[in-house]
């Protein structure tokens, strides 16, 4: 068994990736030790040196993987056994069963079942066996705040001239099309999906989405615990690579990594932030593959709609510091439903039409207070029943 393709994003509960590590560890990983030991504890092999813990990148804080010893040039740091993985083969009742004939055209049925698959197991709880991983996962919340493929009707009309919301858009469509299909398939009688709701399938499907490795010569994916713990960057910062044998998955060190080192892995190499955030949520802001400049979507009622509210979101450009792509934004931005996820636009906006909107485009008084003025409504409006 080898993996040829890795999709993963270790954001739990806190925000959007960017790629400009702040610092060493801050202390507390939210719990994210108790899946480490838990590897350990049922035959994984770690370096006695490898934690987990809480990084500034990009001004927001994630979680990811330190080394508090010395690693050398290709050490082993990391070694999971193939049993400790999730597979759709490991789940038999899903994986043979057989969705209603009008599935067929509309839905990857493998992708359904197994995201169904992990639906029933988180449900069981402390009664699972990888209930101590299941747990750390992100929550439905976690990926309405940052995910585009969960971007809200108003974000989708304050950055509709990206083309990452075309994308999105019909990613959504998708989604429906599985809904449809999971809501008959739970009616049979004999379904293994009876009982399962829609919220925590689709929960699934976004990890698997975000956090699944495409295993080769199977038409499958796996979630293996650990490994979807790094956080990436440019490719200059990368430390670990990784391979599998029939058996067992493998991280080590590209290069000799000092202590107290976070560890970064590659999501992809070639991607420039559209993609990077299509699939994964992340924004790079120092990703040496810029976006193309579209003039065209940055021009117009839309391009002009989306200029002001970019501006309102960000902080003056005067502040980028050099290798960054975009301004970061302004911390009220962040504060409010979807913040990180508006962020992260408007930073791909910004990167997307400076050339076309000016470099020094600078926020005036009167957006910054129209930018707040609508942000008080859209919170006063959650707050109502």
């Amino acid at each position: 068994m080898k993996i040829i393709q890795a999709v993963f994003l270790c954001l739990g509960s806190v925000h959007a990736v960017s790629s400009a590590w702040g610092g060493k560890g801050q202390n507390d990983d939210g719990g994210l030790h108790e899946v480490l030991d838990w590897l350990k504890a049922n035959g994984a092999t770690t370096s006695p040196g490898l934690r987990t813990d809480v990084f500034k990148l990009g001004g927001n804080n994630v979680r990811g993987l330190l080394t508090t010893q010395e690693l050398s040039e290709k050490a082993t740091f990391l070694v999971i056994p193939s049993r400790l993985w999730l597979l759709p083969s490991y789940f038999p009742k899903f994986a043979y069963a057989k969705l209603p004939p009008t599935c067929r055209n509309t839905v990857t049925q493998h992708e359904l079942k197994f995201a169904a698959a992990l639906a029933a197991e988180a449900a069981k709880g402390n009664s699972s066996f990888y209930y101590t991983y299941l747990k750390h996962l992100p929550t439905s919340a976690d990926f309405h705040s940052f995910f585009p493929r969960m971007m809200d009707a108003t974000l989708q009309s304050d950055f509709a001239a990206l083309p990452l919301v075309t994308s999105v858009r019909k990613s959504q469509a998708r989604d429906k099309d599985i809904q449809k299909c999971f809501a008959m398939w739970a009616k049979e009688s004999s379904s293994p999906a009876r009982g399962l709701t829609w919220e925590h399938v689709h929960l699934a499907l976004n990890w698997i989405n975000t956090r699944a490795w495409g295993v080769e010569h199977q038409d499958t994916y796996a979630l293996i615990p650990a490994a979807d713990m790094l956080n990436t960057a440019r490719p200059l910062d990368l430390k670990v690579n990784w391979w599998t044998s029939d058996k067992e998955f493998y991280m080590l060190t590209r290069s000799s990594v000092a202590s107290g080192t976070q560890l970064l892995g590659s999501y992809c190499q070639d991607c420039d932030n559209s993609e990077m955030m299509n699939h994964w949520g992340v924004y790079l802001e120092d990703n040496p593959n810029p976006v193309e400049g579209n003039a065209e979507a940055c021009a117009g009622k839309d391009g002009g709609h989306m200029k002001k509210v970019t501006q309102a979101a960000l902080q003056d450009p005067a502040s980028i510091a050099s290798g960054w792509l975009s301004p970061r934004c302004r911390s009220r931005t962040l504060n409010h439903e979807q913040g990180p996820l508006r962020c992260s636009l408007a930073r791909l906006a910004w990167e997307t039409c400076k050339k076309h909107w000016g470099k020094n485009s600078t926020p005036n008084a009167a957006l910054l207070g129209m930018a707040h003025r609508h942000e008080k409504r859209r919170a006063l409006r959650g707050a109502q029943p």
